[in-house]
């Protein structure tokens, strides 16, 4: 049987809904597939990046069953802090290092606030973007060199007007496991760029559900 694995932010881990309504385990009931949701709120993309990178290599070691990853990439904005002290972690469910840092955080520690207004004052969109196309490309190599299927798409809506001419987002627009950068952002689907209800979720859901049967069918076969 196929693990689907996703990650990202609370955009897929929407705690206020229960979990069975939220789209990874709606995917994971209706293609009868084993679900591994390593999705988190407040996430950044390198946490979401980094923690793809160590869940399916675990799965991997234990596990000879085909994976297929969701990962849902999140506002470039979003960044992190390492944090020595894992019992102060926001994150200690997870057991990573890092603490999320976001544009809006307002219970920030001094040192956090001192990062948090050099990260914010030197970078820019588009700077943003640069640094994490090639993050994007090495986890798409990771994914191939483990025969790992996979769809990488952003959540919320991203400006990248900026670097559309340039030569790694141009790849990334050809691989066909990236949706569509440009015209592709996940909460599009519900209408609205703020968290899914659950009306959201099956939206999103019914979405994911064509792209992956569509994917299992042209593959002809029942584990893809």
């Amino acid at each position: 049987m196929t693990i689907l694995y996703v990650n990202g932010c609370s955009y897929t881990a929407n705690l206020l809904l229960h979990k069975h309504a939220r789209y990874p385990s709606l995917l994971a009931w209706h293609l009868k597939w084993h679900l591994r949701d390593n999705s988190w709120p407040g996430s950044s993309n390198a946490r979401i990046i980094r923690c793809a990178y160590k869940d399916c290599l675990k799965i991997k070691n234990n596990s000879s069953e085909k994976i297929f990853a969701l990962v849902q990439l999140t506002h470039l904005f979003r960044t992190e802090i390492f944090t020595p002290n894992i019992e102060n972690n926001d994150w200690l469910d997870l057991h990573d290092p890092f603490s999320s840092i976001k544009p809006t955080n307002e219970d920030l520690s001094h040192e956090q606030r001192q990062y948090a207004d050099g990260f914010f004052k030197i970078n820019t969109n588009e700077s943003l973007m640069l640094q994490l196309m090639p993050q994007i490309l090495g986890l798409i190599a990771f994914f191939k060199q483990h025969n790992i299927d996979y769809y990488i798409y952003f959540g919320p809506k991203q400006d990248f007007r900026g670097v559309q001419n340039n030569i790694l987002f141009q790849e990334l627009q050809k691989d066909p496991g990236v949706v569509d950068l440009i015209e592709f952002n996940m909460l599009d689907l519900t209408g609205r760029q703020k968290h899914p209800t659950d009306g959201g979720m099956q939206q999103i859901f019914e979405f994911f559900y064509e792209k992956l049967t569509y994917s299992a069918n042209k593959c002809n076969t029942t584990t893809f």
